[in-house]
């Protein structure tokens, strides 16, 4: 008998919450421009710019798994870095930009050289992202996810990141976060400058905050009145 108020199917409020669609947009720029380890050899002295030869987003093709509210709004903001721009959505997302879909995920994956996950985590979404798939991306692609990190079996991505069959992994979230003390991954991103992570700080902006806590309240606040 208790009500619950959220931000479900806000959809219209949602659109202007960016911060997890720039964050991810961050991620996938230090680790294609290699700034990670960038900045502690700046911090450390050193200024060898040729240690750290990167990649452009320009011209590359990325794909978007889950073309929902951040998903779309990720693929705008690729689009004005020129890149190519694939999707793949569970249910059939039409759009009349240039974008082109995809069919399924292997064939996503398969096509691409970024792969951006932007799914809701469930049963059905669990581990979706595995040996089966790694199989089939380039072994120059890197994975961005700003989702959740139960969507990938990390185990199958350390060992297809150790045997340099994928190319990099940057993430804002991690599997059974935050209990991350022996974490693999983090043991891994110690010593290797291919994966980045970051701390689930991608919606974490003031202006994400404050407008979330003032729509939440006024919803409060209109519930209370009725």
């Amino acid at each position: 008998g208790i009500s619950v108020i959220s931000l479900k199917n806000e959809v219209d409020f949602l659109k202007e919450v960016r911060a997890t669609a720039e964050h991810t947009i961050g991620l996938m720029l230090t680790l294609i421009r290699r700034t990670k380890n960038a900045y502690s050899h700046v911090e450390s002295g050193n200024w060898d710019r040729t240690l750290f030869e990167g990649s452009e987003l320009y011209n590359k093709k990325i794909g978007i798994l889950g073309f929902g509210r951040l998903g779309e709004i990720v693929a705008n903001y690729t689009k004005a870095f020129g890149m190519q721009v694939y999707y793949y959505d569970i249910n059939d997302k039409q759009t009349d930009i240039d974008y082109i879909s995809c069919a399924s995920i292997e064939e996503l994956c398969s096509k691409v050289d970024i792969l951006s996950i932007h799914l809701p985590y469930n049963s059905d979404t669990h581990f979706v992202l595995d040996k089966s798939l790694f199989n089939v991306m380039h072994e120059n692609a890197i994975i961005i996810n700003t989702a959740r990190g139960g969507l990938v079996n990390e185990k199958d991505l350390l060992h297809f990141l150790k045997t340099k069959k994928i190319a990099g992994y940057a993430t804002d979230v991690l599997y059974n976060e935050p209990n991350i003390s022996t974490h693999p991954l983090i043991k891994y991103a110690l010593k290797n400058e291919n994966v980045v992570i970051t701390p689930h700080i991608g919606g974490y902006t003031k202006e994400s905050v404050e407008k979330t806590e003032y729509f939440v309240a006024s919803k409060l606040m209109s519930y209370i009145n009725e």
